[in-house]
């Protein structure tokens, strides 16, 4: 059985994973694993490197160290006395790193026994040139994108695609999370976490759109910051 745990000073194994590096940026996995009694968190904690930036690099780094130890902090409070096996598992990708753009999607997976686990991501997108993270409400121009992308993902569930099968709600920007999105290369991914959409075992339901799909909506600063370094 799986159950991610947050780790404190009790981290047994603490090592540096294969990373990602761009024109400038280096993304990098802290490799954090131990045991507690009947718990074990393994966890691959994103690390930043900047040419441009170490200063926003680090500030970045340590955002990360505090969330994870906060949720580690929380689940291990709340196993300690279970006597069933638990586990937290916390696994990192780099979905676009182009020397200044870099999108990262973390997702952790829950196990504290029953029939089931829970899953949830934390996904970010950073402008390592300006020193920022890019925030939905930085994407788009105004709210009418919200308009076209209502109904291209009501197509997408309607043109029998089994990716978007088993649906029990219909999608809408309107219940999604503003956080819940990352970037990848010239995509930008929208996504609902389980039991938004659909039962746990479908996982995450996610609508992608390429920056051609959505240019008239989009501002010339996100449009230009998704293609840096396109041929």
């Amino acid at each position: 059985m799986h159950n991610f745990i947050k780790a404190g000073a009790c981290i047994f194994a603490i090592g540096m994973l294969a990373g990602c590096g761009g024109n400038g940026v280096k993304v990098d996995f802290a490799d954090k694993t131990y045991e507690a009694g009947t718990s074990l968190v393994k966890a691959a904690v994103p690390v930043f490197e900047s040419e441009m930036s170490q200063e926003f690099a680090d500030s970045i780094n340590q955002e990360y160290d505090e969330k994870i130890m906060s949720i580690l902090d929380t689940f291990m409070a709340k196993t300690q006395a279970l006597p069933e096996e638990s586990e937290f598992l916390f696994d990192s990708e780099v979905k676009t790193n182009n020397g200044r753009l870099v999108s990262v999607v973390s997702e952790a997976e829950v196990f504290t026994g029953g029939a089931h686990g829970e899953k949830f991501r934390i996904s970010r997108s950073f402008d390592f040139e300006n020193g920022k993270e890019i925030k939905l409400e930085d994407i788009f121009v105004d709210d009418s994108w919200k308009t076209i992308v209502n109904e291209r993902m009501k197509e997408l569930c309607e043109s029998g695609d089994e990716e978007y099968s088993e649906l029990w709600e219909e999608p809408s920007v309107e219940i999604l999370n503003a956080e819940d999105f990352y970037i990848e290369g010239d995509k930008l991914v929208l996504y609902y976490p389980p039991y938004k959409l659909s039962y746990y075992r479908r996982g995450f339901v996610e609508f992608k759109f390429k920056v051609d799909e959505l240019s008239g909506y989009m501002t010339d600063y996100i449009k230009e910051l998704m293609l840096y370094g396109a041929d």
